[in-house]
């Protein structure tokens, strides 16, 4: 696949280096915050638990509560379809610091790259991009960590295509399966590299084929691909940069709807008020069930459902949700109030991650969110990473900072190290 090649060769620029390491610190944070919570989480090597388990219940943790990192242009939650697997592989081959941020960093690069293709193309079919690019990312992430040749990863992609796919129904008719598909995604990638050092091959053209990734999957054609795909190629890494930390543990495209509708009560301040209107994108739309009759019944169904988001957050206080602490943090229980939302076309292109609320009772009460752009309204600063991090990691999070920023380098940090302080007690 153009571009690889040319990534993995070439010297890693210091500023892509520390944006993989903000990148993994607060994958790491989240991880840590979402397996202290579940009881089979404990993820140490043991007897009868395979590489490709671990790779598993890694995605499954990372992705889990949803406040995992996303690049939004490609609907992609990034780092859970490029990161299990590698980490897993790096720990069992024991891998240097260096070695797996280069690896870390075009895995990131080129599956961003491969979504920003075909990510809308994927939800407008009702596939999850996420659970149907992470066997890809895993060949691509493990494949480099395995010292393949460019030909054994190609290769190992064709496999790893073959296992491609994850349904979004999930977001309609709720369960706890959603992570799921990122967990298969990230075993069959690592398989797919180990089938290619065994001599196993795949099809030759399993990506652009009459019957293959593209065409079946995304319904786009290969010449389309390749064009957006090689764009800007000699920037070389500019798709890393566009993967953003999320402040909220729920679905990405709710995220300016609900700071807007923070805002919106914050200037109501004292003044009573029963209802707040709000706008958003269609595509926004889509994915947060707003013509839906769904009725969530557990957090994890409730981040995809905007309305329980903000008026019934109360109802899931038992589990740690950033909304509701924000929620609460501001105005205090408001479920019998109601929320109105619209779909607007104000919101397309690049202000299709925004949103708008209005308190009608209140004429002041107006907040718009459209007057940049998605890279302006989803920024997240360092310093809002080390609170997320305190707020993930607890008594872990400071060493979990120097050991990230000093992956690699002079101190010589692993891989391996990283992990045993993760599962240490």
């Amino acid at each position: 696949m153009t571009g690889i090649g040319k990534l993995a060769t070439s010297p890693l620029p210091v500023q892509v280096a520390s944006r993989a390491k903000y990148l993994l610190l607060d994958s790491l944070a989240v991880y840590q915050k979402t397996r202290t919570n579940c009881p089979s989480a404990a993820l140490l090597p043991q007897p009868d638990r395979s590489i490709g388990d671990a790779a598993f219940e890694f995605a499954y943790h990372l992705n889990r509560s949803d406040w995992d990192d996303t690049y939004y242009p490609g609907l992609l939650h990034a780092s859970a379809v490029t990161l299990p697997a590698a980490f897993c592989l790096a720990v069992e081959y024991d891998v240097s610091g260096d070695r797996f941020l280069k690896a870390y960093c075009v895995g990131l690069e080129i599956s961003c790259r491969i979504a920003m293709c075909i990510g809308p193309a994927l939800l407008g079919r009702g596939l999850h991009a996420s659970a149907v690019l992470s066997p890809l990312s895993a060949a691509i992430t493990c494949g480099l960590l395995a010292n393949l040749t460019e030909s054994q990863l190609a290769q190992a992609i064709a496999i790893a295509a073959s296992s491609a796919g994850g349904i979004f129904e999930f977001s309609r008719t709720g369960g706890t399966s959603k992570s799921f598909g990122l967990g298969m995604g990230q075993m069959a990638g690592l398989q797919a590299v180990k089938l290619v050092r065994q001599g196993y091959t795949g099809p030759a053209r399993s990506l652009d084929g009459e019957f293959g990734f593209l065409n079946i999957l995304a319904g786009i054609g290969s010449d389309r691909f390749l064009e957006v795909f090689s764009t800007a190629l000699d920037r070389k890494f500019f798709c890393l940069f566009d993967i953003r930390p999320k402040r909220y543990d729920v679905n990405a495209l709710a995220h300016a709807a609900l700071e807007a509708v923070f805002s919106c009560i914050e200037a109501a301040g004292k003044r009573s008020w029963s209802e707040i209107v709000v706008e958003i994108s269609p595509s926004a739309a889509m994915v947060l069930n707003i013509d839906s009759a769904f009725s969530p019944k557990t957090l994890e169904e409730a981040r995809y459902h905007l309305p329980t988001m903000i008026l019934a957050a109360n109802d899931y206080g038992e589990v740690s949700s950033s909304v509701l602490v924000e929620l609460l943090g501001k105005c205090g229980p408001i479920s019998q109030r109601r929320i109105s939302i619209r779909v607007s076309d104000n919101f397309t292109g690049e202000y299709a991650f925004a949103a708008a609320a209005t308190i009608p009772e209140i004429e002041t009460g107006r907040v718009l969110l459209n007057q940049s752009s998605w890279r302006e309204q989803n920024a997240f600063p360092t310093q809002a990473l080390n609170e997320k991090v305190d707020r993930c990691a607890g008594t872990k999070a400071e060493e979990l900072k120097r050991m990230v920023h000093h992956l690699g380098g002079d101190q010589n940090i692993r891989i391996a190290d990283l992990w045993q302080f993760i599962h240490g007690n």
